[in-house]
């Protein structure tokens, strides 16, 4: 396998997301999968996407790149959403990288603050850094007043956050965001 052998996307589905937006997103990570460069990069690698609101499941498990993003396209929920469980997202995504080996990786896109269980959400950091599992956030930091980016730094992930303003960016900065992953990883010392 690669350096990124293992890679789950958390996708923020909650209510402060509209469904035009959701749509949009979750086509973000349908586009980025296909992108000729990223398949290239993540060739030997298995994806699986996580989606959450006040619950969290799998909607995709653990399948090549492009077999995931097949998948994705094809799948439709429209149920009714609720709030941000950020914590039980990255619980279902240890749950699928628990005894994987290799390189783990949690992308994690959101733009709120846990609102269902901030102890269960401070637990899963623990848990993915003892893995170690490293969890970095996409966030969308034009909603509101507070600052989210550095929420995610402090309370969410254990690698880097990038930043998007608009809704219009997600798909260049996931698409950059995964480039960075596997670069970082192929520079590693001892990789």
């Amino acid at each position: 396998m690669t350096a990124l052998d293992w890679l789950v996307f958390v996708v923020d589905r909650s209510s402060s997301i509209d469904a035009e937006e959701l749509q949009l997103q979750r086509q973000a990570y349908v586009d980025a999968l296909r992108d000729p460069r990223v398949a290239q990069m993540l060739r030997h690698s298995q994806v699986a996407i996580v989606e959450f609101d006040s619950t969290a499941e799998t909607v995709v498990p653990f399948a090549p790149p492009l077999v995931a993003a097949q998948a994705y396209q094809d799948w439709a929920w429209e149920g009714s959403r609720g709030g941000t469980g950020i914590g039980r997202g990255l619980s279902e995504a240890l749950r699928l990288l628990q005894d994987k080996p290799g390189r783990r990786v949690i992308d994690i896109s959101g733009d709120g603050r846990d609102n269902r269980d901030s102890a269960l959400l401070e637990r899963m950091r623990a848990a993915a850094a003892a893995m170690p599992v490293e969890i970095n956030g996409l966030v969308l930091g034009g909603r509101t007043r507070y600052p989210i980016d550095d929420y995610y730094r402090t309370q969410v992930v254990n690698g880097f956050v990038m930043r998007i303003d608009s809704i219009g960016d997600f798909l260049a900065a996931l698409r950059r965001k995964i480039l960075r992953e596997v670069a970082v990883a192929l520079h590693e010392p001892g990789r």
